[in-house]
């Protein structure tokens, strides 16, 4: 069991001290953080999110944070959270600006629905959208009513700012700064970039700046974790732990236009230490990313290089390749395609050397933080004898508070090793974000994928082989929301999931998940697990797991994250044990 585990207390005694003296690096950090990112680094173009406070002297602007860009947020749009000052049928006055109320103005109620009309007394606070006309007036899109806040927001485009005069326009609302203003910016650019940098595990803040076009940053990373009884025999001495440490170096160079080109060097240790086996250790040295990004018109960016093929579940991919990407903007509407190879120079020996990759993606931004997607995405992997393709429809969105969704439908068609792909996939689920203290956030949803008999000479659906399964559910940091131990490819699988989360505070998150695993076909087997047995193939029910994740996250500067996790064979494994895996890692960024 873990308690008698030669290797898991002093593993975790040393991830102990290591996560202190990295949260205490953090803490430095983040100050000297603070002090470099000033005023004289906010330009006309970023989307920012700012935040401040109504004093005597009027609104004054306290934080300064740059927001990743949605697809339809054009430089027009602006948004004002703030308590009303006075109101009547046809105005609404805030933040001592007073909008007009036309026949086009739509109401919404504290729970996001649909209303009428409603005058807002003195002190209600309300989210007003808005859109700045050609001529420069304001016109009124929504009123929404909120929750009482600490302080006002203001998002939009920054459309001027002086910070000598301490002053700043968004849309056309003209800001004062306060004395002390915290600023926080993820960088000087825009499209594929701001999800590299808006990744808790990838992303670096690029805080060392030399000049107005170079940006340098780094990681330092800690990992560690305890894999008992993956292979679900409690007869045989065969678990594992394992932990690394890695740095990585990167360089950012901006130019004139919203052209950029960014690298990156990685370089690490790896050691597994086997119960009753023979130890090992891995050092790496590699170039991890490096490619350019330019504009071919207004709406074009075109991305070739050694870059992360990702997209906002990481359901199809989440890879690092070589390749070209091209991305199109046209107000809500969003297409992007690329090209792609596996890492061969300057990279570690990997699977994914002979894979050949080609896709095509459009996005629709129905509302916002609301998406409808289609895709086609084909892979060749000469290595393996597979060949696939992917077709479907996503529709995808993620509130920070009320209803959101998630419903992928896919098919796949393909051959690998002489036996022809050919199945679907369907995945649906809602979550729900209370406006509450601790922010609660609760989700169900099932995911299927269909499978065949192992006697039949075809399999059925296959995702891609490069997806990662991973994204964030009301935490701080990201989750494998098919199960962080039994992590499954979804293939001749249906899984049931229930699963909620809390900010214990800002910056720290507790979520808790059960998966419910059951095969598809009981006379096939599945494609990839983290467990070191595969199923028998006289039972569909597989287990169930339970997973805890704890994760904190300060600004851009520090990820802690501690997952614990349990699963529990069903018949469907020929099992005398049930398998646990404890997870501890820690990132400093700079």
């Amino acid at each position: 069991m873990l308690a008698s585990h030669p290797y898991l207390v002093p593993l975790y005694r040393l991830h102990a001290r290591l996560a202190a003296g990295v949260l205490l690096l953090g803490w430095l950090a983040s100050a000297a953080h603070g002090a470099e990112n000033t005023l004289d680094q906010v330009s006309p173009g970023h989307w920012v999110e700012v935040a401040g406070a109504i004093t005597s002297k009027g609104a004054l602007v306290g934080k300064v944070e740059e927001a990743v860009r949605e697809p339809g947020d054009e430089a027009s749009k602006y948004e004002i959270s703030a308590p009303v000052e006075r109101a009547d049928a046809e105005t609404i006055t805030v933040l001592g600006l007073t909008f007009t109320v036309t026949a086009d103005t739509t109401f919404e109620s504290l729970q996001h629905q649909a209303t009428s009309r409603f005058v807002p007394a003195a002190g209600d606070w309300v989210r007003l959208k808005l859109r700045r006309r050609s001529d420069g007036s304001p016109r009124l899109r929504a009123v929404r009513r909120i929750e009482a806040r600490d302080r006002f927001k203001v998002i939009g485009e920054v459309a001027a700012i002086n910070p000598r005069e301490r002053q700043l326009e968004i849309g056309g609302v003209h800001l004062r700064f306060a004395r002390t203003v915290d600023v926080e910016l993820l960088s000087a650019t825009t499209g594929p970039m701001n999800t590299f940098l808006a990744d808790d595990q990838k992303g670096v803040p690029l805080s060392i700046r030399l000049g107005n076009q170079l940006r340098l940053g780094g990681q330092v990373s800690l990992g560690g974790e305890s894999q008992d009884e993956f292979d679900l025999n409690g007869t045989r001495h065969r678990d594992r732990t394992e932990h690394e440490i890695q740095g990585k170096l990167d360089a950012l160079w901006t130019f004139t236009g919203g052209d950029y080109v960014l690298g990156e060097l990685s370089f690490g240790r790896e050691d597994t230490r086997r119960q009753r086996g023979v130890d090992s250790h891995e050092n790496t040295l590699e170039v991890t990313r490096a490619f350019a990004a330019f504009r071919a018109g207004e709406q074009t960016q075109v991305v070739i290089g050694r870059q992360d093929f990702e997209e906002e579940r990481e359901w199809l991919f989440d890879e690092v390749l070589d390749g070209v990407r091209l991305v199109r903007q046209h107000g809500a509407f969003e297409t992007e395609g690329g090209l792609a190879t596996g890492r061969t120079v300057a990279a570690k020996e990997n699977s994914l050397e002979k894979t050949g990759l080609a896709y095509a993606l459009s996005r629709w931004q129905v509302a916002p933080h609301w998406k409808v997607s289609g895709y086609v995405l084909h892979r060749e992997d000469s290595a393996a004898d597979f060949s696939l393709t992917l077709f479907g429809l996503r529709s995808f969105q993620r509130p920070k508070r009320g209803f959101g969704h998630w419903l992928e439908l896919s098919g796949a068609h393909g051959s690998e090793l002489g036996r022809s792909i050919d199945g679907y996939a369907l995945e649906g689920g809602l979550s729900y974000g209370f406006d509450a203290p601790l922010r609660p956030t609760i989700a169900a949803g099932v995911a299927h994928g269909s499978g065949r008999s192992q006697r039949s000479g075809r399999q059925g659906y296959r995702q891609s082989g490069l997806q990662d399964n991973n994204d964030k559910l009301g935490g701080v940091t990201s989750i494998r929301y098919y199960g962080e131990l039994f992590d499954p490819e979804l293939s001749n699988l249906t899984i049931a999931t229930l699963a909620g989360s809390v900010r214990l505070l800002s910056s720290l998150s507790l979520s808790a998940l059960w998966h419910r695993y059951q095969k598809d076909e009981v006379g096939g087997g599945l494609v990839d697990t983290g467990l070191r047995v595969d199923p028998n193939l006289t039972h569909r029910a597989l287990g169930d797991e339970l997973d805890l994740v704890l994760g904190y996250r300060l600004r851009r500067s520090v990820t802690v994250e501690v997952i614990a996790a349990r699963f529990w064979a069903d018949r469907g494994y020929t099992a005398t044990a049930d398998a646990t895996l404890l997870e501890v890692s820690t990132r400093f960024s700079f």
